[in-house]
């Protein structure tokens, strides 16, 4: 039942995913276009991720290779819903504690709490999954395994 609950929406990753406003007429413009949407998309799950520079150096390498280039849009999208599934999972994390340091949090409050922490945990999961199998990638966040580290430890 977990897997099947939907992911919530964070806003801020998927507006970063919006295409460019306007399509541009030359086919120069238009690649500079989709270049600079991809980096703003590239640099937003950067920040969100807290990715130390030469995870980003790495990443920028392993994308632009002849062999991994073609993949970087779809990789870029599975590294947002990621970031997005990290996201939901510290706020989960924060609401938990929030509720446990609140006079007036009943029982049901902190249950509440747990349930969407386990749910979240299972779209990062998910999202360590893909990335691994698609990409060959790791979810990381500020450097490190998010799954091995955070997730584990709960």
């Amino acid at each position: 039942a977990l897997l099947e609950a939907p992911m919530p929406n964070l806003p801020p990753l998927a507006e970063a995913r919006a295409a460019p406003p306007s399509p541009a007429p030359a086919a120069d413009h238009a690649s500079q276009s989709l270049a600079q949407t991809l980096q703003r998309r590239l640099e937003r799950v950067w920040q969100v991720l807290e990715m130390p520079v030469m995870h980003k150096l790495d990443m920028v390498i392993k994308y632009t290779s002849r062999d991994m280039s073609p993949l970087l849009e779809a990789a870029l999208e599975a590294w947002e819903d990621a970031a997005a599934s990290v996201l939901a999972h510290r706020a989960a994390l924060a609401a938990l504690e929030a509720r446990q340091s609140a006079s007036e949090a009943t029982a049901a409050d902190v249950d509440a709490a747990f349930e969407e922490i386990q749910r979240t945990t299972m779209f990062v999961i998910r999202a360590d999954g893909r990335l691994r199998s698609e990409f060959g990638d790791v979810l990381t966040f500020q450097g490190e395994a998010f799954a091995e580290k955070h997730v584990s430890a709960e």
